[in-house]
């Protein structure tokens, strides 16, 4: 689903980076301008905790989406609380291009 998700937004002109759990996120140097992550990671990461941890590092406020095919209220209330917004899955194309523009204010 990265893979695919990463192939969509380069088409949209967008530069890319991948993170899979805590550890290859702590690898990013660069604050992104837009964070898009799933809740469930590898190693039973999280997107949540990941995002806190990567933007604590970076020390810049990253606009963010969190993404999960779990649609229940503890996701959705884990997103409102850290400045996540979330976007079930399926992720539909045109939900997310508005939903990253809205979020870059484009």
């Amino acid at each position: 689903i990265a893979t695919a998700l990463g192939a969509l937004l380069k088409d949209w002109g967008a530069l890319t980076d991948y993170a899979h759990n805590l550890a290859s996120a702590m690898s990013i140097d660069n604050a992104p301008d837009l964070i898009i992550a799933d809740y469930h990671l590898n190693d039973a990461d999280n997107g949540v905790d990941v995002c806190q941890a990567l933007v604590q590092k970076l020390g810049k406020k990253v606009p963010m989406i969190l993404s999960s095919a779990d649609r229940s209220e503890f996701i959705q209330e884990k997103a409102i609380e850290n400045n996540m917004r979330y976007l079930p899955k399926p992720i539909k194309s045109a939900a997310l291009k508005r939903l990253i523009q809205s979020r870059l204010k484009v």
